[in-house]
């Protein structure tokens, strides 16, 4: 289902991302999974191709693209691996926040090793929910924290917010065994007040980064919907049941109908939200992506019934992934005081 704001440029992009995650994660996905190692040799053939420098400006090696192409990208990469969709969503925002916001000395320092992949960065996904205050310690979730070579985390007092992209050393620790998202190299970082030595820049707000994130959130969600949803009628055309296909049973339609309508309205509003700068719109659309997500990985399963739960389909890993972005996302209840209250403020 194309939505009518795609370019030609968008939807060649989608092609490439497709027969990349088809030819570079697919084989490897199943396996990396269980033994939750991060899909690094990827990283860097999509560097190759462009996909690390996708907001970065051509005089920095990047693609100088839109944020919507950001999106149809990791959907796609997420269709076949969440959590390498979760890699390259961090690393492109700390691009996108460097290009938007940092000073010309840090993004000389920065965006062209960014950008070809030279060096990876990781990001904090926590920060929304529990802002740092200078002088205390809480530790931070980091995205790519185990092999990335910087990440960035956002710290804020009384008087000013700082955007601070700080160079792989200490503090970090190894998390443990997680429920999903267990490719993404996820770890603790404990910091020890305002680092020295670390670049930084001032923002005059929180709203913009973390309405990016939620979004990109809502783009890996969208593409474990489609996933789920498709795994899921192939499925139900071979399935024998009663000696016909179960996909001619009303009960499977109807979920199947319900998991369509969820999918496709979630991806549409998912790239409304990011070919516009309106913080609201990406929040409605992240917190309605993610929360879809879940329900289709749910009822997939149980189209797959008993094989569902099983490792041999990687519906599990829908399911588990679907569950963990949810709560990266921010809790969809959380996110629903705050648009209501700005709905009726």
């Amino acid at each position: 289902m194309d939505w009518m704001g795609l370019k030609e440029e968008h939807k060649l992009l989608r092609h490439d991302m497709k027969k990349f995650a088809e030819a570079e994660l697919a084989p490897q996905v199943a396996e990396k999974d269980k033994m939750s190692e991060p899909q690094t040799e990827p990283v860097k053939k999509l560097a190759e191709i462009g996909g690390l420098g996708l907001l970065a400006a051509e005089e920095y090696d990047g693609a100088g693209m839109d944020f919507l192409s950001l999106v149809i990208t990791v959907e796609e990469l997420a269709k076949v691996s969440p959590s390498f969709a979760l890699i390259v969503s961090a690393h492109n925002l700390v691009v996108d926040m460097i290009s938007l916001k940092g000073s010309d000395e840090i993004k000389k320092e920065y965006l062209s090793i960014l950008a070809t992949g030279e060096m990876i960065a990781g990001m904090s996904i926590d920060t929304m929910l529990h802002p740092h205050i200078s002088g205390k310690k809480r530790e931070r979730l980091i995205v790519s924290g185990s092999f990335a070579d910087v990440f960035c985390i956002t710290v804020t007092n009384e008087e000013s917010i700082q955007f601070m992209v700080v160079r792989k050393g200490k503090g970090l620790k190894t998390e443990s065994e997680l429920m999903g998202m267990r490719m993404s190299g996820i770890c603790s970082f404990l910091p020890s007040g305002l680092e020295e030595g670390h670049s930084t820049f001032p923002m005059d707000t929180l709203d913009e980064y973390f309405s990016k994130m939620q979004l990109l959130f809502g783009g890996i969600a969208c593409g474990i919907s489609q996933s789920s949803l498709e795994l899921s009628r192939s499925y139900a055309k071979e399935r024998i049941q009663f000696e016909r296909p179960i996909a001619s049973f009303g009960m499977v339609r109807i979920m199947l109908a319900e998991m369509a309508m969820r999918a496709n309205a979630s991806k549409i509003l998912v790239y409304e939200a990011a070919s516009g700068n309106n913080v609201l719109d990406r929040t409605l659309a992240a917190v309605y992506a993610t929360e879809n997500s879940f329900y289709v990985a749910d009822k997939a399963v149980q189209v797959y019934g008993g094989y569902g739960y099983t490792k041999d389909y990687p519906l599990e890993m829908f399911f588990r992934d679907a569950k963990v972005i949810e709560v990266f996302s921010g809790t969809a209840d959380s996110q629903k005081v705050l648009i209501g209250k700005h709905l009726t403020s």
